[in-house]
């Protein structure tokens, strides 16, 4: 009988932003905003908060062939690898 995952599971009250210490709790948003385009969402962020493009947060997914975990990214990997367009030619075109 399988006696479930040998691996330490996720605690359901994970928190992205508390995975990397002096981080921005917002700069996990810049990556959900650069996965779906939202370039109104991500220039108010910079612009207004100032956030920047260049600072690293985790984004969930595959590593390897079968294993999901996090890995570290930016918003212009984010968008180049989804094809966010408007964002990717606005974070090139900013120049941060």
């Amino acid at each position: 009988m399988c006696s479930g995952s040998k691996s330490e599971l996720m605690p359901s009250n994970f928190i992205m932003e508390e995975l990397k210490a002096g981080a921005p709790g917002e700069c996990s948003m810049l990556l959900e905003w650069a996965a779906s385009d939202d370039l109104v969402a991500s220039k108010r962020e910079v612009e207004e908060k100032g956030l920047d493009f260049d600072e690293a947060s985790y984004w969930y997914g595959i590593i390897g062939s079968r294993k999901m975990g996090f890995e570290e990214r930016t918003p212009l990997i984010i968008a180049a690898m989804l094809g966010s367009v408007e964002v990717l030619k606005y974070i090139i075109g900013s120049g941060n």
